[in-house]
């Protein structure tokens, strides 16, 4: 019974660190190495980012920035994404405003 009992309390924290992990992100802080603009999404981070404009296109769509972060400012990575040809981080600034 008892080790039964173990077990139980074993997978129920478990559960509670994979619940918040996956709700709250993994956080780690850093400090940004450059003036840098923070976006509401990681499609707006990753590819209309000032003077970025694809070539051939009919219409540019200017992303809106939710901050622009001054160099050596702290921010809380809650998480982070990469594609082809991008890296984006899922960010809290340090007036506890999130952004991409």
């Amino acid at each position: 019974m008892k080790l039964f009992a173990a077990a139980v309390v074993c997978v129920l924290v478990f559960a509670g660190l994979l619940f918040a992990y996956l709700t709250f992100g993994a956080y780690w802080h850093a400090v940004t190495e450059r003036n840098a603009d923070v976006f509401a999404s990681e499609y707006d981070a990753a590819y209309n980012q000032v003077g970025m404009v694809k070539e051939g296109a009919t219409t540019i769509y200017a992303a809106q920035r939710v901050a622009a972060l001054k160099r050596d400012e702290t921010v809380m990575v809650l998480w982070d994404t990469y594609g082809k040809d991008y890296w984006a981080c899922y960010i809290r600034t340090s007036m506890n405003r999130p952004g991409n």
